[in-house]
């Protein structure tokens, strides 16, 4: 790895890896400051205070612990004119009954809701539901002798409605899939159609 002027870094494999640049867009790939990392040691990035930023937004108000904190515009920022917003105020509410009722007394301007939740909210107007690249499943407790049979486990398998699973059990936006990929996230290099397509999940 090594940089190439200003701008450029340079990243050798060993083996090819074709989502190698999707990686790079999480933040534990992120570039870090050396002085700063230097500076603060072991403290680096454990309060707001303690860290540099490059970014949109600066980080206001958290230490390390606290449940609330801002993020404030950027002044420093390349493209400060297209941020829009002075700030953010960010509210830790662990309990999800609370947090709904303080969005609609109208002190939230969003949040997250659970997925009895959202069932309850059926087709409201203000619910946005987002796609996350998460998969769930049921494993069978193979403590259980009954359940050491694969013929077994294939056959509750089979018995499952996914659709109702998805819709009625699970709720809040879950999807029915016969995959552990999670569609949307790739091409099949045979026929350029959702990687999925090329695969199954097989009960075990």
């Amino acid at each position: 790895m090594k940089a190439v002027g200003k701008y450029k870094l340079v990243v050798n494999l060993d083996q090819k890896i074709p989502y190698f640049k999707l990686l790079l867009g999480f933040p534990v790939f992120f570039p870090q400051d050396s002085k700063v990392v230097a500076k603060y040691g072991s403290k680096y990035g454990t309060t707001a205070s303690n860290m540099v930023y490059n970014g949109p937004f600066t980080l206001s108000g958290w230490n390390g612990t606290n449940l609330s904190w801002t993020l404030k515009k950027n002044p420093n920022y390349w493209d400060k004119k297209k941020v829009k917003l002075d700030d953010i105020k960010f509210n830790v509410v662990k309990d999800p009954s609370t947090s709904l009722n303080l969005y609609q007394q109208k002190k939230l301007d969003m949040a997250q809701l659970s997925a009895t939740q959202a069932k309850q909210m059926g087709n409201n107007k203000n619910m946005i539901s987002r796609k996350q690249s998460s998969s769930y499943y049921i494993a069978f407790n193979q403590k259980i002798s009954a359940f050491k049979n694969k013929k077994i486990r294939q056959a509750i398998s089979m018995s499952i409605n996914r659709s109702t699973l998805a819709n009625k059990v699970v709720g809040g936006g879950a999807v029915q899939t016969d995959n552990f990929v999670s569609k949307g996230l790739a091409f099949s290099p045979n026929n350029n159609t959702d990687f999925t397509s090329d695969t199954t999940a097989l009960i075990q």
